[in-house]
């Protein structure tokens, strides 16, 4: 269900206003669990201690100057440290604020109107709810904890001689198989045997990873991290393509411009036969970082392609004031 059939079913308007009593009343409970020292008065039980919201001050102060360089790889965050990495995803979980939800006028969380606030809270559970069931549908769960597949993959390739990147068995394999030891599920060996066994017996990487796993879900792309589509990769495809076309285009003009060079000493010899190689070689250099300009070359009695080359008639007013006419000043 998209969102806005979801507020459309729940009757939920992003624009009410909030409600005063709410937010004091909300202000009020602020006040009295900080009087008390987060104890109920009327339980007399203490208030359970959490972490609080994520706040990231540290970085929304830091100066303009100060920015920390992030690395990417196929659209993903991936250094220079893990923990550059993490501070950057904290650091957009408190600048990114949905408007879908809570309109932008909002300046304080207490503006909020309790209508507002339950129905959020209703959707979040709905969105827990639906990944819960996703994450029970799950036979073959990855475990590399928070570190995205950015940094997997970028690690694969830099592994390989010609730097190749990795294929989704490959990252698969590398996702689901433990470092230190622990033994896996029997479906992630099963699963990781019969790829190895169809990559042996010649089937292509792709091939065996849709025959075993099946076909991607509308929208997603496995083995690549989240916020990659089929849509995205097949332009980082036609990118590449073009550097790798634009990169053979300039080795062939390094190529010609080697032979025009080495030509152009042999000609320098023939003119200057006194010359020494250096000499030679410091006369071409000047000439390439020096080119001649095409109009400088020109003869000066050459008449411009935008000058009239014929002869008029005497009977003309060209032919009698001359070729370019006569110019009236006010």
């Amino acid at each position: 269900m998209s969102l806005d059939m979801y507020f459309k079913v729940h009757g939920i308007n992003l624009e009410d206003e909030e409600d005063e009593e709410d937010e004091e009343d909300e202000l009020n409970d602020a006040a009295n669990d900080e009087g008390n020292g987060g104890q109920a008065s009327n339980e007399g039980t203490i208030k359970k201690k959490t972490r609080g919201k994520t706040m990231c001050k540290k970085f929304h102060a830091t100066d303009f100057n100060d920015r920390r360089e992030v690395k990417f790889f196929g659209g993903q965050p991936i250094g220079p440290t893990k923990e550059v990495v993490s501070n950057l995803n904290q650091l957009l979980g408190t600048t990114v604020r949905n408007p879908r939800f809570v309109t932008l006028l909002y300046t304080s969380w207490h503006g909020v109107s309790k209508n507002l606030k339950e129905d959020m809270w209703e959707y979040a559970n709905v969105v827990s709810t639906k990944n819960a069931e996703n994450r029970s549908k799950q036979t073959c769960p990855h475990r590399m904890g928070s570190i995205n597949f950015g940094i997997v993959r970028k690690q694969l390739r830099d592994s390989k001689e010609n730097s190749e990147e990795p294929s989704r068995v490959e990252v698969f394999i590398a996702t689901r198989t433990s470092k230190k030891g622990k033994e896996i599920n029997a479906k992630t060996q099963s699963t990781i045997a019969e790829l190895q066994t169809r990559i042996e017996a010649g089937e292509n990487d792709e091939d065996a990873f849709i025959g075993v796993l099946g076909n991607d879900q509308p929208g997603r792309v496995r083995c690549f991290g989240a916020s990659i589509t089929k849509s995205s990769l097949k332009k980082d495809e036609e990118i590449q393509q073009v550097k790798v076309e634009y990169n053979k285009k300039v080795e062939s003009l390094e190529k010609k411009m080697d032979g025009v060079c080495s030509l152009l000493k042999v000609l320098v010899h023939q003119v200057n036969p006194g010359m020494s190689e250096e000499e030679v070689a410091a006369l071409v250099q000047a000439a390439q970082n020096f080119p001649l300009d095409a109009s400088s070359s020109r003869p000066r009695n050459t008449p411009r392609s935008s000058e009239s080359t014929h002869i008029p008639p005497k009977d003309t007013p060209e032919g009698i004031n001359g070729s370019h006419g006569i110019s009236h000043f006010a």
